[in-house]
């Protein structure tokens, strides 16, 4: 967890934190997912391979994580609009439903984009599928995102040690899980 936090900081900022986020995440995740999925060999974590694995990442990670980051902000702000200026129900539970969809297909986007090789696009077909076929897996990555978050309060040196890694952890766990059983049907 350490090497994998090391990396991901210096990979961040390597890429001006703010190119270097989304390909950090996706490379994490991808070491992550490798690592759980048994029908995989281990990847040897070095810094010239998370280097290739980040740079490979690089383009389609900052144009996922960007194109969600727009779709989250544009949410967001209409819902403000929605509750300070127009106060309709009906759109506001419209708005509320489309964000919790986007924070589903935020929890699907980047294991997709480990997994498989697809467009933009396609990438959130996928995570959206994923996310609605796996309603149960979600909910156990979320509540698996909230113990992790308790074990880093109660052991605040985890923070140092591996805060992405660990709270990554479900997320590429039960993502896995639920792109082996989606994969498993359409066989």
């Amino acid at each position: 967890l350490l090497k994998l936090q090391a990396f991901f900081l210096v990979f961040t900022f390597l890429g001006g934190v703010v190119l270097g986020i989304f390909p950090s995440l996706a490379t994490v995740l991808d070491y992550l997912v490798h690592s759980l999925d048994k029908k995989q060999d281990d990847l040897n974590l070095t810094f010239s391979t998370y280097k290739k694995r980040w740079s490979s990442y690089f383009k389609s990670a900052n144009l996922l994580g960007f194109s969600l980051s727009a779709l989250f902000l544009f949410l967001v702000v209409d819902l403000q609009i929605s509750k300070s200026f127009l106060h309709s129900l009906p759109l506001h539970l419209a708005l509320f439903t489309l964000l919790v969809l986007l924070l589903g297909i935020a929890c699907y986007l980047f294991p997709s984009l480990t997994r498989y090789n697809l467009t933009v696009l396609q990438h959130f077909k996928q995570a959206a599928y994923l996310f609605l076929a796996n309603l149960i897996p979600t909910v156990a990555m979320l509540a698996g995102l909230l113990l992790a978050s308790a074990m880093m309060t109660l052991f605040p040196i985890l923070v140092l040690i591996g805060l992405v890694p660990l709270l990554l952890l479900p997320i590429a766990h039960f993502a896995l899980q639920a792109m082996l059983k989606v994969e498993a049907n359409h066989e």
